[in-house]
């Protein structure tokens, strides 16, 4: 993805930025008030630290879920099936449903509903259409489970 794009800073990269700064500060720091000497190759090795977990959060982050504007758009029911995007499912193999807001974005899966082995049904959305979202589903398929697990 080119830098020159401007989109906010998830949460998760705000913090580990911030330790990233704090550390370097730190250590030339302590390279200043005491005897020891600054080394770039000490340098890099804690930015290198950093820029891996800055890449490893930026691949999770791509591989959690599909991203959507509108949740409520976005899964349908209609003739028997719950419809997720380009994926259909039978409602009567749906039985729970999982809600969830972590980095102020909310997500939902059907982790009990596998689309194929290990590959899970899921998307995420602004965490301020949650409640809609909850709502929709209540009404159009009540015997489905709900579990929530906000760890805001």
């Amino acid at each position: 993805m080119p830098l020159l794009i401007k989109r906010p800073l998830p949460p998760a990269h705000k913090k580990i930025l911030t330790a990233w700064v704090i550390t370097l500060v730190g250590y030339v720091a302590l390279t200043f008030f005491t005897r020891l000497s600054f080394d770039w190759l000490s340098l890099s090795t804690i930015s290198n630290a950093f820029l891996i977990l800055l890449i490893w959060t930026e691949f999770k982050q791509q591989d959690m879920a599909t991203k959507v504007d509108d949740a409520v758009a976005y899964l349908q029911v209609s003739n028997g099936k719950i419809v997720l995007g380009e994926k259909h499912l039978q409602i009567e193999k749906v039985n729970k449903l999982v809600l969830d807001i972590q980095d102020d974005i909310a997500y939902c899966s059907l982790p009990f509903n596998q689309a194929k082995p290990g590959v899970v049904l899921s998307f995420c959305f602004p965490k301020e259409q949650l409640d809609a979202l909850k709502q929709h589903i209540q009404s159009a398929l009540p015997k489905v489970k709900i579990i929530e697990e906000h760890s805001d």
